[in-house]
């Protein structure tokens, strides 16, 4: 949620792997829309992404705008 309001919703999909010490890993892709004038650009953005988790729950995520 941004100033006034706005607001964005998301899907995501990718693939995600289970190492044996329980720390997990996630690639994909989230897709974006929103009706709100400021954040109309996002329905034409893909950010792709990795998302760490280790096994004490501490966890990364990175986005990457595809161009």
């Amino acid at each position: 949620m941004g100033d006034g309001g706005a607001l964005a919703t998301w899907v995501g999909q990718g693939t995600g792997t289970i190492a044996a010490d329980s720390s997990v890993e996630y690639r994909g892709a989230i897709y974006l829309y929103s009706t709100s004038d400021a954040w109309k650009r996002l329905n034409s953005v893909a950010p792709l992404f990795e998302y760490r988790v280790d096994a004490d729950g501490n966890y990364n995520a990175e986005f990457w705008e595809w161009k």
